[in-house]
């Protein structure tokens, strides 16, 4: 017997299940019973039961318990899925090969469900359903993969981990039920609600990028979708630009399920770093330009049908500014120190908060304030003179007598984000933190080691286990 079950790669609502049960002759009546755990009803989605209009085939509709936010309302969900019979049964003394396929196809609108449910059906006819689901993720895999030779479980980690998060990832972005992001650990792990954060734009979208430029440029997208929510956000909140939620989900609003939401606010500055990252690496000047262009100019041009809905709804370049603004109106401008200061936050060091200063925020906010000079050479727009100077005056806490950077104004004892620094520095950095670090999380010791890599020191490196002589 052979149980497979899969997401498959191109159609994006369904899941499948195959049951094959092979016989040599050799054999009494064999009875294999399949017995259906169907667990427990839905705590997060009012399901109904309803004629499906198809053999051999449920249905279900319902509506989230929790509406995101009281303007969004709540999120319709329908469910087309195969009957499953109670048993599979092959006489005594017959050679045989049986399989079932069983499917399921989940989407946000009835009739969008349901055509992708039938396109299975389809496809499980003609025998390519495996095949174009193999062959989708052959191209992934040849486009950009981590290979590790001589350490089977370090490549294994890493094999898993590209494919967690690739299989979250659509092939195609879709208007009817738009790519929300990456999860924190995604299809491996659930204790973040689905939740959107500054894991995908900081940890999970640069390898991404690296390896897949494609699915990097989705990633960008996850963000310049849901930029008017951003933008509510921080009138919301009186600042101004626009301010990305700490948590978000499909609405673009903070759903953030405890205080941190309110502090969190280095997150806004992940966001244009990964901007920043993907139009330096990937020199795709095009996804700057402006929203207004006519369809005449993408007629005339050699676009794809993704790159107009990227380049008409992108605003990527209005994004990048209104981030700027947003730390503009959140700095406080000390003019006895003549520097800028961003108070009352909480560094990715979540276990100090609110906090006055954190070098890591303020840093993120300088960069982002210096990024429309960046754009503005590729696109030759205007870029406010107040960005530069801000971004010059911000405060970034330095210790001279100990050459190293305090985590926050009154630190006494964490990521440098390409900051430039000397040798000793960085080692100084290094050697402070490593002491003060509880066990956890694991983005802080991976970092550690690219710090302790990148200053020659291997024998220091936490995961020096790990590598190959």
């Amino acid at each position: 017997m052979e149980l497979k079950i899969y997401a498959h790669r191109t159609m994006s609502r369904l899941l499948v299940t195959e049951l094959t049960v092979q016989a040599n002759g050799n054999h009494s009546r064999l009875f294999v019973s399949l017995d259906v755990n169907k667990g427990n009803d839905s705590e997060d989605i009012d399901f109904t039961r309803a004629p499906s209009g198809l053999n051999d085939t449920m249905y279900m509709h319902g509506l989230t318990k929790i509406a995101e936010t009281p303007e969004s309302g709540r999120t319709p969900v329908h469910v087309y899925y195969s009957r499953v019979p109670n048993s599979v049964v092959i006489e005594a003394g017959k050679t045989a090969t049986v399989k079932h396929t069983f499917l399921m196809a989940v989407g946000r609108y009835k009739d969008e469900t349901k055509k992708f449910y039938k396109q299975g059906i389809g496809m499980q006819l003609n025998d390519t359903l495996e095949s174009t689901h193999r062959n989708a993720w052959h191209e992934v895999w040849d486009a950009g993969r981590v290979d590790i030779y001589g350490n089977t479980y370090l490549s294994a980690l890493t094999y898993s981990s590209l494919y967690y998060i690739f299989s979250a990832m659509p092939t195609v972005e879709e208007k009817t039920w738009p790519f929300v992001g990456l999860s924190p650990a995604d299809l491996a792990h659930d204790g973040y609600k689905g939740h959107i954060f500054w894991d995908q734009d900081t940890w999970m979208f640069t390898p991404i990028l690296l390896l897949n430029s494609n699915l990097g440029r989705t990633i960008v997208n996850t963000r310049i979708r849901v930029l008017d929510s951003a933008k509510e956000y921080a009138k919301r909140t009186s600042f101004a630009g626009a301010r990305f939620p700490w948590e978000g989900a499909l609405s673009g609003f903070d759903v953030t399920p405890w205080f941190s939401g309110e502090y969190e606010d280095h997150v806004t500055g992940d966001v244009a770093q990964a901007f920043q990252q993907y139009i330096m690496l990937t020199h795709d000047t095009r996804i700057l330009l402006h929203e207004n262009m006519s369809d005449a100019i993408f007629a005339m041009a050699e676009w794809t049908t993704r790159d107009v809905q990227m380049l008409k709804t992108g605003r990527i370049e209005e994004a990048i500014f209104d981030i700027a603004d947003f730390w503009i109106s959140r700095t406080v401008n000390n003019t006895k120190q003549n520097v800028y200061e961003i108070t009352d936050v909480m560094p990715p060091d979540e276990y100090h908060y609110p906090v006055n200063n954190s070098v890591y925020t303020n840093f993120l906010a300088q960069k982002s304030l210096l990024l429309p000079s960046y754009v503005c050479e590729l696109t030759g727009c205007h870029v406010p003179p107040k960005y530069a100077d801000v971004a010059r005056r911000i405060k970034i806490p330095f210790d001279s007598s100990r050459q190293y950077h305090p985590e926050f104004d009154g630190y006494n004892t964490r990521w440098p984000l390409e900051m430039n620094m000397s040798e000793e520095i960085r080692r100084n950095d290094l050697e402070i933190y490593a002491k003060v670090t509880p066990g956890g999380p694991a983005m802080s010791w991976g970092m550690f080691t690219i710090g302790w890599l990148e200053i020659g020191e291997f024998d220091i490196c936490p995961i020096k286990h790990f590598m190959i002589n």
